[in-house]
């Protein structure tokens, strides 16, 4: 028994398998291609692809590149120019009370009495997380020299390799046995 070849999707760049009777894959099944004769592209708009005129060309005299936002390309769109703090010397950009976060600009965390900056809903990282659990439980083990002791280099040293030793020790006798 003789398998029918495979034919790949009719659209440009796509490689998957055609679905029976359709030309087209099951991706794009329900994709138009456009109406130019030859032209193997998906439809953008009035049954055109991009490239034979789907898409609005930029509305400045001698331009014929894609439109984007308010009928210009990137090129001949107006810029938004971005506010700058009004603090002198200030050339960062300004939020609110037209003023840069470091001259008083951003929010403030609506916790009372917190003067952080707001970051999540309203609030700085600390109350945002919520309250700080408290272990109960030491961290360290409690020491028995005085504080006016400071010790030198050769006794933290000495420290560091007595507390290596003591939890490696059972593990190394262990494994001469």
């Amino acid at each position: 028994m003789e398998h029918a070849p495979s034919i790949v999707c009719r659209f440009n760049g796509c490689e998957n398998i055609a679905l029976p009777n359709l030309a087209k894959c099951d991706f794009h099944r329900h994709r138009l291609p456009c109406q130019v004769h030859g032209c193997n592209n998906i439809v953008y708009a009035r049954k055109l692809c991009v490239r034979h005129g789907g898409k609005p060309q930029c509305r400045h005299d001698g331009c014929d590149a894609n439109a984007r936002g308010g009928g210009f390309c990137a090129r001949h769109a107006k810029v938004q120019v971005k506010h700058v703090c009004i603090e002198p010397l200030c050339n960062n950009v300004a939020h609110a009370k037209s003023k840069c976060v470091r001259h008083g600009g951003g929010r403030r965390c609506r916790e009372p009495e917190c003067n952080t900056l707001a970051r999540l809903g309203g609030l700085c990282r600390r109350h945002a997380d919520g309250p700080m659990e408290i272990d109960d439980e030491p961290i360290w083990r409690d020491i028995s020299v005085g504080m006016d002791y400071v010790p030198t280099f050769e006794d933290v040293d000495q420290s560091i390799l007595d507390c290596i030793l003591a939890t490696t020790e059972p593990m190394m006798t262990a494994m001469l046995y």
